[in-house]
């Protein structure tokens, strides 16, 4: 066995790793320095966004974001919060091990409180779709959609029981309809610039960049979503090996991919959301793989069975 690995490993190979576990190791002691000065004090004062509230009988939880970590407290019923509230929140510290920071981890709190904030973008367009509408589960839905703004257990539950939680988290679906009709609406505005000023310039690949940028600046608006960066940085690679004539269905390049996302956001190894989204592909690939070569009437049908019974 040890054999066999030598003589498939490359110094490319050996290099592309190198790089890997000195980025990862990176992120991962400056994730610890911060995780370092999170526990400096017992009691810390720190301000929070509201990303969801799970109702109990006689409290809330809330699940709340800072720019560092995510985590879970409790809240009476008086408190009227609601999803991306910006609070200040006093919690305790002294029980947090660094796998919770990462990981996100439940914290009691001496206080909670709605402060005074200018809303941004993101808050705004909220608030719009929850005017559009007056069933609350419709709201969610979109907001879900639109924003990543994650959904109550209410409309979980009912995603759940017709199989279709998947497509609520935004994924390679989601980001192959925004680059189709990013693509497309670029293509038409530059195509005139192209033909006077850079003609000599590759105006499909010119136009999948520019794609590619609005597809970044929707990811940043969304807050990184684990199951959309995946897809983003496939998105990516697959633009470099279409352009250096390199095979894409490939489980080597979804494992560099895993291996590239792992480096630069080491947290998201504790997210299942991008477990999944990974093992979605995966499926996918392992389709092609083996019944790339049926009839592609057949294999349509097919294949859409096969991808709902597999992620569920």
């Amino acid at each position: 066995m040890l054999i066999y690995f030598m003589r498939i490993i490359t110094p490319l190979h050996l290099l592309f790793a190198s790089i890997f576990l000195l980025i990862l190791t990176l992120n991962i002691l400056l994730n610890f320095q911060k995780f370092y000065d999170f526990k400096k004090d017992k009691i810390i004062q720190i301000k929070s966004e509201v990303l969801n509230i799970y109702p109990k009988n006689n409290y809330d939880v809330i699940k709340l974001k800072t720019s560092n970590f995510v985590y879970f407290t409790s809240t009476t019923k008086n408190h009227k919060f609601e999803k991306l509230d910006i609070i200040m929140a006093t919690i305790y510290t002294q029980k947090i091990s660094f796998y919770d920071y990462m990981k996100g981890f439940y914290t009691n709190n001496i206080f909670l409180e709605n402060i005074t904030y200018e809303k941004s973008f993101k808050q705004n367009m909220y608030g719009a779709i929850k005017l559009q509408h007056n069933n609350y589960l419709i709201k969610e839905l979109f907001s879900a959609l639109f924003l990543a703004v994650p959904i109550s257990s209410d409309l979980r539950d009912i995603t759940n029981t017709y199989g279709i939680s998947h497509l609520l988290a935004l994924s390679g679906f989601h980001l192959g309809l925004i680059s189709f009709v990013s693509f497309w609406l670029v293509y038409f505005i530059y195509k005139p610039f192209h033909q006077k000023f850079v003609p000599y310039r590759n105006k499909k690949f010119d136009t999948l960049l520019i794609s590619g940028l609005l597809i970044l600046a929707y990811l940043i608006f969304t807050d990184i979503v684990p199951s959309l960066l995946r897809a983003f940085v496939m998105y990516c690679m697959g633009i470099y090996l279409l352009r250096n004539d390199i095979k894409i269905f490939s489980f080597l390049n979804l494992f560099i991919v895993v291996l590239l996302i792992l480096a630069f956001f080491p947290k998201y190894l504790l997210s299942i959301s991008l477990w999944f989204s990974i093992a979605g592909v995966f499926y996918i690939l392992l389709y092609v793989k083996y019944y790339s070569k049926l009839n592609i009437y057949i294999s349509f049908i097919l294949f859409n069975f096969w991808i709902f019974f597999a992620l569920n």
